[in-house]
């Protein structure tokens, strides 16, 4: 599971400093991305058990 605060840590960087550089946003945004995709892979694993689990009690 992912530790929220880091990720509020890794929005301030793209946010909250005005002296921000390029180098900081790209790695928060690669950051935020790969936890996105984890947790779409996530939703799709969750929504394959969900339909398993109505097909089982169909039957």
């Amino acid at each position: 599971m992912t530790n929220p605060d880091k990720f509020k840590g890794m929005i301030r960087i793209i946010y909250d400093n005005p002296q921000r550089d390029g180098d900081n946003d790209i790695e928060a945004l690669e950051w935020l991305a790969a936890h996105v995709g984890r947790l779409m892979n996530d939703v799709e694993e969750l929504q394959k058990r969900v339909k398993t689990l109505e097909k089982v009690r169909e039957t």
